[in-house]
Parts: structure tokens; sequence; C-alpha cells
């Protein structure tokens, strides 16, 4: 029951991280054009900084990986597909059939594997202690899906936008920029999934402690009643 009303949570984070965007501060070396969809603030022969909007899917597909195992994670991710393929605007830049032709369509594509994944190694032979409490251990598997998405992302972006835009313009905008901006919100996220889970297992702990208790206590006034 727990489970589900945390399932149910997510699922309204994730939609409404949709429509939430903020700005991320970056840094790049001019290797490529930039992106026309950021702003900069300063630039040089040699580097630009500046900002660039992006939702908050990200973040929370990846704290879904950390706080649920890998069937609900894969129960929660099909139904936000379900739901955004059949025409209800719930994906970033819209929904239905016809996202599959948006060069981000391999950022959704890439959020059920990843999360899978990324799940089944952080509730690794369900030992939470060495796992799920570990931090360092979290933010690595984090890391690794956040890099995973945006090289998947970059991937579909060049297949989609390949005949019109140079592959290492597209990895300035899809991949470099966007990476390097989000590892901040990664880490709050990975310490936040880490903390929630310790206080999750607490208050199972003691609900366990006092079911128990309570049944005991049931059991021993049976046996006085008999007496």
């Amino acid at each position: 029951m727990l489970n589900l009303f945390i399932v149910a949570i997510l699922f309204f984070l994730l939609v409404f991280s949709t429509f939430l965007v903020v700005q991320l501060p970056f840094i790049t070396f001019l290797f490529a054009d930039i992106p026309t969809e950021v702003t900069v603030s300063y630039s040089n022969s040699l580097i630009a900084t500046g900002y660039f909007l992006s939702s908050m899917q990200i973040p929370i597909i990846i704290l879904s990986s950390l706080i649920l195992n890998p069937r609900l994670n894969f129960f929660f991710i099909s139904i936000y597909y379900a739901i955004g393929f059949y025409g209800i605007p719930i994906f970033y830049g819209g929904g239905g059939k016809e996202y599959l032709n948006q060069p981000t369509i391999g950022y959704l594509i890439s959020f059920l594997p990843v999360s899978i994944i990324l799940s089944r190694f952080a509730w690794k032979e369900n030992n939470y202690k060495k796992y799920l409490f570990n931090s360092r251990y979290i933010f690595f598997l984090a890391f690794v899906a956040l890099l995973s998405i945006h090289f998947i992302g970059l991937i579909t972006a060049f297949i989609v936008l390949g005949a019109n835009s140079s592959f290492i313009n597209l990895f300035q905008a899809y991949f470099y920029i966007p990476f390097l901006s989000q590892l901040l919100l990664i880490a709050v996220t990975c310490i936040f999934a880490t903390n929630f889970n310790r206080l999750k297992f607490y208050v199972l702990a003691k609900y366990r402690r006092y079911v128990n208790k309570t049944l005991k206590n049931s059991t021993k006034r049976r046996q006085l009643v008999k007496k």
C-alpha cells in the first residue's frame, strides 16, 4: 500500500516536472556552435558561460529508480508512456505518436531501460545498508544513468537531425552542456533518495515491531482467557 502511494506521488511529480523548467548554469569550450536555445552571459574566443532551460524530468526519473524496485519502476514509467503516446501532452514538448519524430525522443525512450537497470543495481540483493544507504555508490549509479540518458538522447538526435546538423554541434547541444549542468541536480537527488530510503525503512521497521508486539500481547490475552 505504501509503495502504491509512493508510485502515485512520483507519477504526479513526473508529470509536473515536465512543465517545471529551471535555469541551469553552464560553461563550455567553444569547440562547436552554441545552441540557440541557451542564453550566453559571457563568451570569448575560448569559452562561453550562461544558462539553459531544462525540465526536471531526468532528476525525477532517477529519484524513482532509487526509491522504487525494478517492477514498480516498470509499472510507473509504462503508465507514463501509455498516457503520453495516447495523446495527452505530458511529455516535454507535447505528446502523441508524432512525438516519435522529435529530436528529443531519445531521452524519453531511455527512461524505461535506464530506470530499470539503475533500480536493479540500487536494490541489489535487497541489501539496503550496503547499497541503498551508500551515498557514494548511489551517486555513481546516478552518474552512469545520467550519462546513459544523454548518450541515448544524442544518438537519436543525430538519427533524426543528422542530415541537417554536424555531430559536434549536436554533441554540444544534446550531451555536453545539459549533462554537466545537471550533475548538481543529480547530486541533490541522490542525497534526498538516500535519506528518504533511510526514513522509509526506519518507519517500516518500527511498524513491524509494533505489529509483532501487538500480536504477542493479543496471544497472551487469549491464553489467559482460556486458563
